[in-house]
């Protein structure tokens, strides 16, 4: 093979390609002139691709190790990337991947995916000490919620009919129960004014959609277990009882124009327990627990164990479960044994069951005997419910005689009957301490 020695200086003069000059691997076209010399390196500019040497070699953007360069349409395969950062691109928007990350911020545009009702990052604390009564909707483990630590909310869209929005919370809610100055006082959610209602009762967490913003999420509670909207006169909030004041209405943790959120969709996210601890007309909440709060698993336990009925309340004569009537009087409460429970469901109906044993002074009179229940029944117009029944005893004879239970729309007060048909029994039936009666009724509150 022939060979050719090149000097420092520059090569003039036209190179032909050949079977001796490199095999080939080279070619130097368009009869220019060989520049730079050996030492210098070969230009670049007019080189051709041939068997030894690769189009990037060529190009005018060609890729070196050292310099810092700017690549476009480029096909990396299997790149391992060690440091530095990607600005303003989308990653595995063509084909998605598993990712893994030490810590990840995610901007608005991250919204989980959720089921209607369900809530993601959020829990229900009641302050202790100086904070004693402020009851704090934050974040799941207690910290402050933020931009950067949202919680977020599944609930019925305004806009979509049948549809449903996530909607992002940034911001812890708060408000203040008996424990401190009281955003609660006045209220009596359709209990009796003036007395208390010192046994806990079951309540719903609701959260509320005024327009499919974030900024129209509200949260409150109800004792109402099935609402899907809430009328404006059942709505109140921080700064105002509802005008109903019943046991439709929901107090709203903030400061709202009610009239915005009427017939809004409404949605159950959690579920806690209340009671009215003296005669003030104002609530407290339990100490902070696993039992209550946010979520399915609070919802299910709360309206899965009964609660006491007390005496005194919704029509009861004072220190009775029973109301007098003209003429007589009704059984002083059956204090030496008695028991007034109830179960409330998330369906909307109540489970009332009774034992009581020896009245003493016992009833008088001819006015029907009648029970105060925690809940009035919702039924058909000038509808009376005869549903479940039990058994009474007179004078400790033993002697069982089967009666029958019977409530009426929009009553709150059980009744009873010795057989299906007969007389109502009377307060003076139960006289004395051998009578006793044992009972259960199921009717619809809601």
């Amino acid at each position: 093979m022939a060979h050719i020695t090149l000097p420092n200086d520059d090569v003039s003069g036209n190179l032909r390609d050949g079977t001796d000059y490199a095999k080939g691997s080279y070619v130097y076209a368009n009869d220019k002139a060989l520049r730079d010399g050996i030492n210098g390196g070969l230009d670049n500019t007019n080189l051709k691709a041939g068997a030894g040497i690769a189009a990037s070699k060529i190009a005018d953007t060609a890729v070196t190790l050292t310099a810092t360069q700017t690549m476009s349409g480029k096909t990396l395969t299997s790149p391992a990337i060690n440091g530095g950062t990607i600005e303003s691109s989308p990653i595995g928007a063509t084909t998605p991947a598993a990712g893994s990350f030490t810590s990840l911020t995610a901007t608005s545009s991250f919204i989980p995916s959720l089921v209607p009702g369900q809530v993601q990052n959020l829990s229900w604390t009641r302050g202790t000490g100086a904070t004693l009564g402020t009851i704090t909707i934050a974040s799941a483990d207690g910290t402050d919620l933020s931009a950067d630590n949202p919680a977020w909310v599944c609930i019925g869209s305004t806009a979509k009919f049948g549809g449903f929005v996530t909607l992002k919370v940034t911001a812890n809610v708060t408000f203040i129960d008996d424990g401190g100055v009281s955003d609660l006082a006045g209220w009596t959610f359709g209990v009796t004014t003036g007395v208390a209602w010192n046994e806990w009762m079951p309540v719903t967490i609701y959260a509320l959609n005024k327009d499919d913003t974030d900024a129209g999420l509200v949260f409150g509670f109800s004792r109402k277990p099935n609402a899907d909207s809430f009328a404006t006169g059942a709505i109140g909030d921080k700064n105002a009882v509802s005008s109903a004041d019943d046991k439709n209405s929901i107090f709203i943790a903030g400061s709202i124009t009610e009239a915005d959120y009427n017939g809004k969709p409404a949605i159950a996210v959690g579920a806690i327990v209340m009671k009215k601890a003296t005669t003030g007309d104002d609530w407290t909440f339990p100490p902070s627990n696993n039992a209550y709060g946010f979520g399915t698993h609070d919802l299910d336990y709360v309206y899965s164990v009964d609660y006491t009925m007390p005496i005194s309340q919704n029509g009861a004569t004072a220190s009775k479960y029973f109301e007098d009537g003209a003429p007589g009087t009704a059984p002083n409460g059956f204090t030496t044994y008695n028991a007034l429970q109830y179960r409330q469901s998330r369906d909307g109906y109540v489970a009332l069951v009774g034992f009581f044993a020896g009245g003493n002074p016992g009833g008088s009179g001819t006015a029907t005997l009648s029970l105060a229940g925690p809940l009035s029944a919702e039924l058909p117009t000038s509808t009376t419910l005869f549903a479940g029944g039990g058994l009474i005893v007179y004078d400790g004879a033993g002697t069982d005689n089967l009666i029958q239970c019977q409530i009426g729309n929009t009553d709150n007060t059980v009744a009873f009957r010795e057989t299906a048909g007969g007389s109502l029994i009377q307060n003076g039936t139960l006289d004395q301490n051998g009578d006793y009666i044992v009972f259960s009724i199921r009717y619809p509150a809601y």
